[in-house]
């Protein structure tokens, strides 16, 4: 299930993971919010806690992620993963060094750190 994370700067958009997540969360829940947010926002600032493990993410899921990293791919000013994942880190750190804008994966731990940085 995705679900909106609330209380950010206007400027970020954050998401949640939690359960399993499928095709229609991002039907329902991201791309609407992403919709609303893009028209306010010329550069994307975006976070998302992922609090379940990469496998409860659906194929039609994460085929969906990439659908909207390609649809903004100048956009990207600032994007933070935050996973208990060493493997979904590493992949953030590591794929977000060849993308226009900066990416960066953290520790679930690490979550303050992460709205910080994503929020500056």
């Amino acid at each position: 299930m995705l679900a909106r994370i609330e209380h950010l700067p206007e400027h970020v958009l954050g998401m949640r993971a939690t359960g399993k997540v499928v095709d229609t969360d991002y039907h329902n829940v991201l791309f609407p919010a992403f919709t609303l947010y893009r028209q306010q926002n010329e550069w994307l600032y975006y976070i998302m806690v992922i609090e379940t493990p990469i496998g409860n993410f659906s194929i039609e899921a994460l085929l969906n992620d990439m659908v909207l990293g390609f649809q903004y791919f100048t956009r990207w000013k600032k994007v933070a993963i935050v996973s208990a994942e060493r493997g979904v880190i590493t992949f953030t750190n590591t794929v977000g060094k060849l993308l226009p804008g900066e990416y960066r994966g953290f520790h679930l731990s690490e979550q303050e750190k992460a709205f910080k940085w994503v929020s500056s």
